[in-house]
């Protein structure tokens, strides 16, 4: 199968219990090349993958069939997308329309206000920015 092999680890499908429940966890995207973004034509062969390959099914769906102990759809996925960006309406969203696949879309309210920024995009920022040539960074 030539396509789960050129998707890499969505070819685990093929190969993984057909009963258990996958979460796939997007971030960013891009309509060019990005080092940081998935492109758009990269999410929509995942998306092409994962119609031809799996059951594609809400958050919600999920946490109802895992709560009344119900078997889940067979190789199911629920695709999620962090943090808000609004490159997840503007590229994501209509892909994930054509395939007619539900996503669960989390924002930092924060962030669509402008009053705070991701920490990621902190230090993503100061890294880029800083003069330095090393970083000292102490966590806890």
């Amino acid at each position: 199968m030539a396509v789960a092999k050129d998707l890499g680890i969505l070819g685990a499908f093929e190969r993984r219990q057909k009963k258990s429940l996958r979460i796939l966890t997007y971030h960013r995207f891009s309509n060019r090349s990005h080092p940081d973004r998935i492109h758009a034509i990269q999410f929509e062969e995942h998306l092409r993958y994962l119609r031809n390959h799996a059951s594609v099914i809400s958050l919600d769906a999920a946490i109802s069939h895992l709560a009344e102990n119900r078997e889940l759809p067979p190789y199911s996925v629920v695709i999620t997308i962090d943090d808000g960006y609004r490159d997840a309406f503007e590229i994501a969203f209509p892909i994930l329309k054509s395939y007619d696949m539900p996503a669960t879309v989390y924002t930092v309210i924060g962030l669509m206000t402008g009053q705070s920024w991701l920490w990621t995009d902190i230090a993503r920022y100061l890294f880029l920015t800083s003069k330095k040539n090393c970083v000292e960074v102490e966590l806890g």
